[in-house]
């Protein structure tokens, strides 16, 4: 079953800001649209298999890398996931 992805409010500004600047700068969406398709597909492969990243320095941090983007999963609710899953293996 897949699990519900829940976006912080700074990630979520960072993610329309970054997509924004790549319009701006390239003058059509053309990239921010492939660039968006690429981290919504990775959202849904974390949903889907929560622990997919491999594991950082940080026990409660794991990265998945996309091509040259990466991402960082870290809140108290992610904490709490990871913790839970572990114990049901």
């Amino acid at each position: 079953m897949a699990k519900k992805i829940v976006w912080s409010k700074v990630a979520r500004d960072d993610f329309r800001s970054t997509l924004r600047f790549y319009c701006d700068r390239n003058g059509n969406d053309e990239y921010s649209s492939k660039l968006a398709e690429t981290i919504n597909s990775a959202i849904e492969k974390i949903s889907r298999h929560v622990l997919i990243g491999r594991p950082s320095d940080d026990k409660n941090v794991r990265v998945l890398s996309t091509g040259s983007l990466g991402y960082k999963a870290k809140s108290k609710r992610a904490e709490k996931l990871f913790k839970r899953l572990k114990q049901e293996k």
